[in-house]
Order: C-alpha cells, then structure tokens, then sequence
C-alpha cells in the first residue's frame, strides 16, 4: 500500500487531501496532476454529498483536510448548515469557497465560521487558483512543522 507521506526537511509529513465541490470537473482534474497534495475523489456534484463523503472518509481513518467548494452548487441544503455540518465532523477542515464575483453576500454568510479564503469567478481561473492552493498547503505543513519542534520544546 502507497504511503500518504512527503518528505519535507528530513521529516516526514503527511500529504495533505483534498477534495472538490465545484460545478466544473476542470479544477479536480488539474488537482490530481499535482504532487503537493492528494485530490482523494471525483469532483463532488451536490452540496448534500460533501456530508456524505466527510463522514465516509471519517469511519475510513482517512481525513479530509481541504474542501475547495463552489458557492454556487446545487443543493437542498443552505451554505451555512453546510458548513456547519462540516465542521461538526471535522472541525479541521480547512474550506476555500469560490463565488461568484465580488458582489455577492458570501462574506456576510460566513463571517462566523472564520473562513478567510474566499476567491472570486471573476478575478481568478483554475491556472490562478492551483497556486495559491499550493501555498495553503505549504503554510499548513509550515505550520504543523512549527507546532510539532514548539512541543518537541515543551516536553524537554
């Protein structure tokens, strides 16, 4: 079985999983070319199913730890239950949302989630966005790594 793990200055780190709610296949597809991190199922059609993969892949051991999600998908659920729902089952899952264009009311929606990664249709394509996705997954691992030596410290 293949390890989930890249070797980052001399550790080794899990790779960070990602999974997709867009409208359009395009940006997962251009994900799993990627070696930075691990897109680990197709492009999710409709916001109810999100909950359904999280909770799957949750009693698999294997967690989710990105969501790139499309503002716009369908579904009968609201986009705050959405998250919400979410973050009850993984509180760590880190969400990107792309909406529409800037004049949308996607800030006010989710102001209380504390959701800081919100990229517009309008200002940004799948070219863009593939990089600044790999700079979230870079300060993540930065960040884990810090977490790690600061308790490392701690304990000696």
């Amino acid at each position: 079985m293949l390890k989930n793990k890249n070797k980052v200055k001399g550790r080794m780190l899990k790779m960070k999983n990602i999974i997709t709610a867009m409208i359009s296949e395009k940006l997962n597809k251009e994900l799993k070319k990627e070696k930075d991190f691990k897109v680990i199922c197709n492009n999710i059609q409709y916001r109810e199913a999100i909950i359904d993969i999280i909770n799957l892949k949750k009693k698999i051991n294997l967690n989710i730890d990105i969501l790139i999600l499309n503002e716009q998908l369908p579904g009968e659920i609201g986009l705050e239950d959405l998250i919400l729902n979410i973050k009850k089952i993984n509180n760590k899952i880190k969400i990107i949302i792309i909406s529409k264009n800037e004049n949308s009311k996607i800030k006010e929606k989710i102001k209380d989630f504390k959701i800081k990664n919100i990229y517009f249709q309008d200002k940004i394509n799948t070219e863009k966005i593939i990089p600044e996705i790999k700079l979230k997954v870079e300060n993540y691992k930065k960040r884990n790594i810090e977490k790690n030596n600061t308790n490392k410290k701690k304990i000696k």
